[in-house]
């Protein structure tokens, strides 16, 4: 007699993480975590928000991330996809698509009414796939970076050298067809996640207070900035 075990394959949900730089009015006031930082860091983040701020990034589906990319106004995205579990007896493995690309710093010339896109340093790290007969799971993070020309012309306004900002995802698949996907991230840039294209968690910078703010401006040269401590979650059941 020939022992068949079954396939078991469930499909979760796709996963995009965006970040970008909030733009400001140069006569907007700034929000108190800037005012209340030390004199050359605040005009630093007055700088940064007034001449080198992106859109607020609304995205509804995967046919709109074409033109999203094209337009270079955010700081970062990271999109997973195709990704499913499966299950061959007690032996597991987990598949899925990525694709991540650190964006851009925009200069805007008010005056001239154009903007250059400047951009800056990337690097994604995938864990190894974490496997059990009953779940399977992997942690992706992305960090970006100022160029060097940027992080010189930082240092000059800062005295500080730009840290690497980055974002954490985890994401498990469960044999009984459910999914928790969690995200946290630095404090700088904004961030949003979706699940399945439903806005899933956001952090919003000019929330953060001055010592958030003062975190990630000094975390020094190559290092990564503080995480947030607090991190968004989306659980569900996969039909």
């Amino acid at each position: 007699m020939t022992n068949t075990t079954k396939t078991e394959v469930v499909h979760g949900p796709d996963v995009m993480i965006v970040g970008w730089i909030p733009e400001l009015n140069p006569f907007q006031t700034l929000p108190r975590g800037c005012l209340d930082l030390p004199p050359n860091l605040s005009f630093a983040m007055g700088m940064l928000l007034s001449i080198s701020g992106n859109p607020d990034p609304r995205l509804n589906d995967l046919a709109e991330l074409r033109d999203f990319e094209d337009s270079k106004n955010f700081r970062l995205f990271a999109l997973f996809r195709l990704v499913y579990a499966v299950w061959d007896g007690e032996q597991a493995d987990l598949r899925y698509a990525h694709r991540a690309v650190g964006g851009y710093t925009p200069i805007k010339w008010p005056f001239l009414g154009k903007r250059n896109y400047i951009g800056g340093v990337e690097r994604l790290t995938l864990s190894e796939i974490t496997r059990s007969s009953t779940k399977v799971s992997f942690t992706a993070e992305f960090r970006i970076k100022l160029c060097r020309t940027l992080d010189y012309l930082q240092a000059r306004l800062t005295f500080h050298r730009a840290p690497w900002a980055h974002v954490r995802m985890h994401y498990a698949i469960f044999r009984d067809r459910r999914y928790r996907i969690e995200f946290t991230g630095s404090n700088i840039p904004s961030q949003r996640s979706l699940v399945d294209w439903t806005v899933a968690g956001e952090h919003q910078m000019l929330k953060n207070d001055s010592r958030q703010m003062k975190a990630f401006l000094t975390a020094g040269s190559c290092t990564d900035a503080p995480l947030r401590p607090n991190s968004s979650r989306r659980e569900g059941v996969i039909a």
